[in-house]
């Protein structure tokens, strides 16, 4: 494939911009036509980067350009070009026995406060300052007289879509 502009970003993200994709921008913003320099060096080099606020994959570089700024818009995704497909932080899990509870974690974000889950009462939700659940708990875990020895069980299952539905008005 034939790429316009190609550049690792400041965010060490590999960018391409495709010709085909350049004449649907230079349709929509004229001005822009001769920048592949400034678009180029706004990329590598930026005054700063933003992530948009309505889609986290998309993030703004932001360069001075005379007495403006130019502003280049690029979807980050995974080095094959594909969305959804980044590595995956580990999840931690650990089982305290004397308290039979199970604990997950997946961020380090610092703990902030907890929620009881309103599936189940024996569910604790580990929840940071900004809202986000960074783990969870399950209490008596393990049904008494259950020996587990070195192992517990635990089951895993990678999905490729999620089995949840969002509620109405709330984006996932």
């Amino acid at each position: 494939m034939s790429y316009y502009i190609e550049a690792v970003s400041k965010l060490e993200r590999r960018i391409r911009i495709t010709k085909r994709y350049r004449e649907y921008i230079v349709a929509k913003h004229e001005s822009v036509e001769f920048l592949e320099e400034e678009v180029r060096r706004t990329l590598i080099n930026p005054e700063t980067v933003r992530m948009s606020k309505e889609d986290p994959d998309v993030y703004l570089y932001y360069s001075r350009y005379g007495n403006n700024y130019l502003c280049v818009v690029c979807k980050h995704l995974n080095k094959e070009g594909e969305k959804g497909t980044m590595k995956m932080k580990p999840i931690r899990i650990i089982y305290d026995e004397k308290g039979n509870t199970l604990y997950v974690r997946f961020s380090d974000k610092k703990e902030a406060y907890c929620t009881e889950s309103d599936v189940d009462k024996e569910v604790i939700f580990s929840k940071a300052e900004d809202g986000s659940v960074i783990g969870f708990e399950v209490l008596n875990y393990l049904s008494k007289g259950v020996e587990i020895g070195d192992a517990i069980p635990v089951e895993t299952k990678i999905v490729k879509e999620s089995p949840f539905e969002p509620e109405d008005g709330v984006k996932v």
